[in-house]
């Protein structure tokens, strides 16, 4: 610890003074007389002094050296802590705009309100197309879109709900924005109609676009629905061969999502296989016939009034 009283400051006191008396008498001798006695010891003195201020200075700046390096030290410290404490706010609001995403998306201020009727995917299709799953076309259609307007506010639930992935038939734990509405007026790929898909179809070729969906997919994608609503069984009169153009395209995509995984992987769906799809034509026929057989025993067995 430095001292505080600077040595350079002191008075070189008089030894010819009587406080001084015993160590004169000390030193005196035939040869050496009190005053001469009394100006050694103020030699000794001076020695003494100039050596106790050059190690007081020499004290004094390292002191300095020592406190300046502390204060670099305590700087240096602060613009860290500083640094750190601004990347964990950053980190914060990264993690507050990614939980809520939606509540820091632009608006555009000079945008009035929209005279055409706002489509809005269901939260449970969208979480599908995200993750690039299958999700069914009737989230798409015009009845998908109300279900969907009407459930506004579904995506803010954080609850934890079962769910049956319809490839797999695997149940997993996910989010309630992620299922399905209970209670909606759901159809599947299957029974929706010709006019639904022409609908759908453009809607989630577009929805896959903003999911980020791969081009040669979306392509795969538009050129199945779009050769299946030119197809020439399209115009037919036979509802049967309608229903073979809707369940040809159900069955392909499930099948198609399911073998991505695998290890053949999947085809181009946008090729339409006739082979296959006679296949399907004759499936639909056969239990179109065996739907209608069982209509008809029913009415033949029912008792006469």
């Amino acid at each position: 610890m430095l001292d505080t009283q600077d040595p350079s400051l002191r008075i070189c006191p008089d030894f010819m003074s009587d406080e001084f008396a015993d160590d004169r008498r000390d030193l005196t001798s035939a040869e050496c007389t009190e005053a001469a006695a009394a100006r050694l010891l103020e030699r000794v003195w001076k020695v003494n002094h100039r050596n106790e201020v050059a190690r007081w200075q020499q004290r004094r700046e390292e002191e300095g050296i020592r406190v300046a390096e502390a204060m670099r030290l305590q700087a240096e410290q602060q613009v860290e802590s500083r640094k750190a404490a601004e990347l964990d706010a950053e980190e914060a609001r990264k993690e507050e705009r990614k939980k809520n995403r939606t509540k820091y998306l632009h608006i555009d201020p000079l945008r009035g309100p929209p005279t055409e009727a706002l489509e809005i995917i269901a939260p449970y299709a969208q979480c599908k197309l995200d993750k690039g799953s299958y999700v069914e076309m009737w989230y798409f259609t015009n009845e998908g879109i109300a279900e969907a307007t009407k459930s506004v506010g579904q995506t803010e639930d954080e609850s934890m709900h079962p769910i049956i992935d319809p490839i797999t038939n695997v149940t997993a734990w996910v989010p309630a924005a992620a299922k399905r509405a209970p209670g909606s007026m759901f159809k599947n790929d299957e029974e929706i109609t010709m006019e639904q898909i022409s609908i759908a179809s453009p809607r989630m070729l577009l929805a896959m676009e903003a999911a980020a969906w791969p081009d040669e997919r979306v392509n795969m994608m538009a050129n199945l629905w779009g050769k299946l609503l030119g197809h020439k069984k399209r115009s037919s009169a036979n509802a049967i061969d309608i229903k073979s153009l809707i369940t040809y395209q159900a069955e392909q995509r499930r099948k198609w999502h399911l073998a991505i995984a695998t290890p053949r992987g999947a085809w181009n769906i946008g090729i339409i296989s006739e082979e296959v799809l006679k296949e399907v034509s004759d499936e639909v026929y056969q239990r179109d016939r065996e739907k209608k057989d069982r209509e008809l025993r029913a009415k033949v067995s029912l008792p006469l009034s």
